[in-house]
């Protein structure tokens, strides 16, 4: 897709307040600033583009309840993801993605986390104070499993493979 392909798209999509947005496997180095127009998006799919940042204006998109950023090449969790307090399920899976901000716990409704595939050595303690997480996904990536985060809660937490034992609350087992 052309960048004018790309923003011509992005205008149809404002001007008719689209709540859904496809753009995976378009092979997008750049999104355009634009994007944040789109303040009636519920569901965004940027998967397996060529992406190393998002603009600012993402931040913009308060409806925003699913967001797909999957096999790009993003280095860093964005500070205007952080913004997105509406999300329910955030995949920045197969990306170059080093560590996850403390500020996570601003996406309180966020149930889906897939961080799988990047390289993230710890998780900030923070993360247990996720209120509604239900999966969080951390395959492939070189850190133990905090207990932590299991305290209390209902989790199902991929690991490698990793399974609920049955009738067990908060009991997985991972194998590596």
């Amino acid at each position: 897709m052309t960048e004018d392909e790309l923003l011509q798209l992005i205008e149809q999509a404002a001007r008719e307040e689209w709540t859904e947005l496809d753009l995976s496997d378009n092979n997008l180095t750049v999104l355009p600033p634009d994007i944040g127009k789109l303040t009636s998006l519920q569901w965004l799919n940027l998967k397996d583009n060529q992406l190393q940042e998002l603009p600012v204006k993402i931040g913009q998109l308060s409806s925003l309840q699913w967001f797909a950023l999957s096999g790009n090449y993003i280095q860093a969790l964005p500070d205007q993801i952080l913004q997105l307090t509406s999300l329910e399920y955030l995949d920045i899976s197969l990306n170059n993605i080093q560590e996850l901000p403390p500020e996570i716990v601003r996406l309180t409704r966020l149930q889906d986390l897939y961080l799988g595939g990047n390289d993230i050595q710890e998780l900030p303690p923070e993360i247990q104070q996720l209120p509604n997480l239900k999966k969080l996904d951390l395959r492939g990536n070189p850190l133990p499993i905090p207990p932590e985060i299991l305290e209390g809660k209902q989790l199902m937490i991929r690991f490698k493979l990793c399974y609920p034992i049955p009738n067990q609350t908060n009991t997985y087992i991972a194998e590596q």
